[in-house]
């Protein structure tokens, strides 16, 4: 074999091989996107909106304890935020180890809560309330604000990142379970 032939016999195996990788790179630039995009939307549509609701409804005195706190401390950025994951405060943590944390925040006068809820038919995600103890004994939690996804945008995002749970509640503690607002307050 002359080096003509070996050359294009390597140029015709570089093609064989560089087409199907191209087309996979493209692809998967395509899903990922997709995904990428059904992701924020999903956090914009419930992380930030339940911070939008809270901002409108809640009094700016009251501490907002949140599972995750990420795009609600942006849009609350002028509130007092208590991370229910335990990625901020070192104290925190034994409460959140012993599935205490409702002694937590009733010790700083906590009565909002932000949690990951999951609807009715998904029983194989975590009860985040529950696992982590964010309710007392005796308490009266009243959810007042619930916010979704569309089920295929919210799926297709959890498919590919898991990085939200399909539905956040907004919940309320108050001994005689009703809600004070900032237009009740004024």
């Amino acid at each position: 074999m002359d080096n003509s032939t070996t050359n294009a016999n390597r140029y015709c195996l570089r093609t064989i091989v560089s087409v199907p990788v191209m087309l996979g790179a493209v692809l998967s630039v395509v899903t990922w996107r997709q995904a990428t995009a059904d992701a924020t939307g999903h956090i914009d549509r419930t992380h930030r909106e339940s911070a939008r609701w809270i901002g409108s409804h809640v009094d700016p005195s009251e501490p907002i304890a949140a599972f995750d706190i990420g795009a609600i401390g942006f849009e609350l950025a002028d509130r007092q935020i208590i991370d229910l994951g335990g990625l901020v405060d070192a104290e925190y943590l034994p409460y959140l180890r012993e599935g205490r944390v409702c002694t937590y925040l009733a010790a700083r006068g906590v009565r909002f809560i932000v949690l990951p809820e999951r609807p009715a038919d998904m029983q194989q995600l975590a009860d985040v309330g529950r696992l982590l103890g964010a309710f007392c004994p005796g308490q009266s939690p009243k959810q007042v604000a619930r916010f979704a996804t569309d089920r295929t945008v919210w799926e297709n995002a959890w498919y590919h990142t898991t990085n939200a749970f399909p539905e956040i509640g907004v919940y309320v503690i108050e001994p005689d379970g009703t809600l004070r607002t900032t237009s009740q307050n004024r």
